[in-house]
């Protein structure tokens, strides 16, 4: 993710834009604790992301049903689908 980043909170919290999102207004006015929790929350993301150095990685961290034909067979959880 060389490319890509996440600005500073007040990058954010100074621009107009980010300011006259409905999703972050309470009865109109901007709230700022609506928009740090939302912020919170994707850097967290991002920074969970931004640590998967390449793609193969990520695909190490998860197994696929055994019939996704679309995943590569190593990825595929080949155990066994019932409990006895």
């Amino acid at each position: 993710m060389d490319n890509t980043s996440i600005q500073d909170r007040n990058v954010y919290l100074n621009s107009n834009y980010i300011k006259e999102l409905d999703v972050f207004k309470t009865n109109g006015n901007f709230d700022e604790s609506k928009f740090n929790n939302f912020y919170d929350y994707a850097k967290q993301g991002f920074t969970n992301l931004a640590k998967i150095k390449e793609i193969d990685d990520l695909g190490r961290t998860w197994k696929a049903y055994r019939n996704d034909i679309s995943m590569p067979e190593n990825l595929r959880d080949n155990s066994p689908q019932f409990k006895i």
